[in-house]
């Protein structure tokens, strides 16, 4: 888990920090959303044959941050399409 964000801090200590944090900062994104990320990673290089893990550190650090780049890029899109969505919590306002 060298990627980890918040590595070294306590649950209560990460909870703190994901609540404060803006919704768009990369390392709550990386947090919220890290097994996922993997899954995905994992399989696009595996489409390619070949395995992440072997990549050195540099190229899994670029990798990952792109992808963390992508989902915010995509959550800003949904933002900008639906404004309630960001404003309700992420509910678009239909929880009823």
């Amino acid at each position: 888990m060298a990627f980890f964000p918040y590595s070294g801090k306590s649950p209560q200590e990460i909870i703190v920090i994901v609540n404060t944090v803006p919704p768009m900062d990369f390392n709550k994104i990386l947090w919220e959303s890290y097994g996922w990320i993997f899954t995905e990673i994992e399989i696009d290089a595996a489409k390619e044959k070949k395995n992440f893990y072997d990549f050195n550190r540099t190229k899994q650090y670029k990798i990952i941050t792109n992808k963390v780049k992508d989902i915010i890029k995509e959550r800003k899109e949904e933002i900008e399409l639906n404004p309630a969505f960001n404003e309700n919590n992420g509910t678009g306002g239909n929880e009823s």
